[in-house]
């Protein structure tokens, strides 16, 4: 049996130092700027092909009537949009401006006033509403007048009943606004009757007092070309509106 001598143990080599791990610190992926942001907001989620769009449908009547189920899935899709709420100060940008279809809400005094009209008259076939820009040169705070045209559909006697709505929404801070009603005024004409407001209607009237409602704060929690979402301050109801056809060019 041989035997190292003392001589080549002392010629052996080393053991190799352990080397601590030294975990290396990456950069954070930047951030991309909030016009690209805005950007993806603008390319995604079409109004007539988009999952949102097929769970409203075309008519707020089918909406209004969505079961339990669908509703959790409209909810989930709303919240989705939100992720990406567009511009940072969307009641200050021009997306806002032009004609809007409400699709869907979940707001009791909506729901409460379509289902007075449904009772009353017929079927509300549509909500229309467009958002157009105050020019102040005496101040500083934005302002923007928002119409509603609600069209109540009445068979029996083969008419429409069209409520106009003018509203001054006035900003609170980026995403903020304060609405008050201003007037609010009824027409009935006759079906097909053409552009609002009817030729001929067969009775007009204003509401007295409109101006006299409470005011309501929403924040605009999504804005992008196809979609507007909204929610109410108090309670937390959403309103979804969809552009009107061809209204949005770059």
């Amino acid at each position: 049996m041989l035997r190292a001598s003392p001589a080549s143990a002392a010629c052996a080599a080393p053991r190799r130092a352990t080397v601590p791990h030294i975990a290396r610190a990456h950069a954070p992926r930047p951030r991309a700027p909030a016009s690209a942001r805005t950007r993806a907001s603008l390319d995604s989620n079409d109004t007539q092909t988009s999952p949102l769009s097929l769970l409203l449908g075309e008519s707020l009547s089918t909406s209004g009537r969505a079961s339990d189920a669908t509703r959790r899935l409209i909810d989930a899709e709303v919240q989705r949009l939100e992720r990406d709420p567009g511009p940072e100060a969307p009641i200050a940008s021009r997306l806002l401006e032009g004609a809007w279809k409400l699709r869907y809400t979940s707001s009791p005094g909506t729901v409460g006033a379509i289902a007075g009209w449904e009772t009353f008259a017929g079927a509300v076939t549509d909500v229309r509403q467009t958002c157009e820009k105050l020019e102040r040169s005496d101040s500083e705070t934005i302002a923007v007048v928002v119409t509603n045209v609600v069209t109540v559909a009445v068979p029996l006697v083969s008419g429409e009943v069209r409520i106009t709505q003018t509203f001054q929404a006035t900003a609170l801070s980026k995403r903020r606004w304060r609405v008050q009603l201003r007037t609010s005024d009824v027409d009935v004409g006759a079906s097909g009757g053409g552009a609002f407001p009817f030729a001929n209607p067969f009775l007009s009237l204003s509401q007295p007092g409109a101006d006299a409602q409470p005011a309501k704060t929403q924040l605009v929690t999504h804005l992008s070309r196809d979609w507007r979402v909204v929610r109410e301050t108090t309670g937390n109801a959403v309103s979804v509106y969809s552009r009107e056809r061809g209204e949005w060019t770059e």
